[in-house]
């Protein structure tokens, strides 16, 4: 019921407010529980108000999903929220966890799930933020794999 709830506006925001959102991402991290990341996706999607939260919480996200291995649905709602954090963080954080690599391993021809190739590819458009970002991407293999 959470998952529905979360896809309007002003309940995104009370699911978020008062330091409960950093508590739901913990929770889920813990336990890595899709359903529960799919509702902090829906948050992620429909209340920008939280947008320091999840800057906050990227690297852990970025972490995260090159950990998942054969689990699928976590890695695409974990690969999906990311998509609405569009932060100028991305640079540390691709150079930290050599993301660029992951994502072009997510868009080798049958590697991956279609879903994982779109949130794949709507994840380059939402990284490619800034000069230097765009210039790592552009002289990485992915362009090509586009």
């Amino acid at each position: 019921m959470a998952v529905n709830l979360a896809t309007n506006q002003r309940n995104a925001d009370m699911l978020a407010t008062d330091g409960q959102l950093d508590e739901l991402i913990a929770r889920a991290s813990k336990f890595g529980d899709t359903l529960l990341f799919k509702c902090i996706r829906n948050i992620a999607q429909f209340n920008p108000n939280c947008h320091d939260t999840f800057v906050a919480h990227l690297e852990n996200y970025a972490c995260m999903v090159q950990q998942c291995g054969e689990n699928t649905d976590l890695m695409l709602e974990l690969l999906g929220t990311m998509v609405y954090i569009p932060t100028d963080s991305w640079e540390d954080v691709i150079k930290k966890t050599n993301f660029i690599e992951f994502i072009h391993n997510n868009l080798v021809n049958g590697f991956a799930e279609d879903d994982i190739v779109l949130e794949s590819v709507m994840l380059i458009a939402t990284i490619c933020r800034t000069e230097k970002i765009a210039e790592l991407i552009a002289n990485s293999h992915l362009i090509k794999m586009l």
